[in-house]
């Protein structure tokens, strides 16, 4: 067995743990979000009607699109997935071409998942006390920001600190968008918005993962991070055009 077969025989065991953890979730949390007094006291009372409660199969999905908030974070997140994904794949690749060993690659790789969750916590206080709205914002800028130096040099320290960053932006940008669904959405139905939010990224994603590979052959690693660059600041302009008095709270135009 080669070394890249080796890594990947190791993920069905840390995957069985996860399916025990995940098993012993109880209550179930769509059960905690309907009846959030219960768990958290009187002030947390969910405002979900009766009504609600019993149409929760009525899932409009233009309804959804058309949600500025709705929009804001299925855009922010994809994009953030989208090129995190590409940049992350082809750098890899490189770094292997230039004469990295799998040791270097692997490092650098680490030290993006440590942006990407190692902060979490963090972020998610951040978001409670700036608001969703700005920590999806420092997201995508972070985000560009990573993927303008990770090309500027061939210098192990930049690349990696490049990928921190993008992780980093990821991670804001996650937190913010899943909570933005979470603020907007009666409980009934965040689980198909989660869902909407989740194959849109991974369209994206699949989209920008064969597209970068062709520019690349026809330019440089360099050109990819620059246009995933300026793709990263776009989200801000939707994001921007949101109304949020206080965090979680967004004034939607009737």
């Amino acid at each position: 067995f080669d070394e890249l077969t080796k890594i990947w025989g190791f993920i069905p065991l840390f995957l069985l743990p996860v399916f025990l953890f995940v098993y012993l979730i109880k209550p179930d949390p769509i059960q905690i979000a309907k009846n959030l007094d219960k768990y958290w006291g009187e002030q947390y009372k969910t405002d979900l009607t009766d009504k609600q409660i019993s149409d929760s199969s009525k899932f409009d999905i233009k309804k959804i699109l058309s949600n500025k908030v709705n929009l804001s974070a299925f855009t922010g997140y994809s994009i953030a997935q989208s090129m995190m994904v590409m940049i992350m794949f082809l750098t890899s690749l490189i770094m292997l071409e230039r004469g990295y060993n799998y040791l270097q690659v692997s490092l650098t790789v680490a030290m993006h998942v440590v942006g990407m969750f190692a902060f979490s916590s963090l972020i998610g206080i951040l978001a409670d006390i700036i608001g969703r709205k700005y920590v999806s914002i420092i997201g995508m800028l972070t985000l560009a920001i990573g993927c303008f130096i990770t090309p500027l040099t061939a210098n192990f320290y930049i690349i990696t600190l490049g990928l921190f960053l993008i992780g980093l932006g990821w991670s804001s940008a996650n937190i913010a968008s899943t909570s933005m669904i979470a603020d907007i959405n009666p409980a009934n139905i965040r689980g198909r918005v989660t869902g909407v939010n989740d194959m849109l990224s991974g369209a994206f994603s699949v989209l920008f993962t064969l597209i970068g590979p062709i520019i690349a052959n026809y330019s440089s690693l360099a050109i990819i991070c620059y246009i995933a660059t300026i793709i990263s600041l776009s989200p801000i302009i939707l994001l921007l055009t949101l109304k949020e008095p206080k965090p979680g709270q967004f004034i939607l135009k009737k």
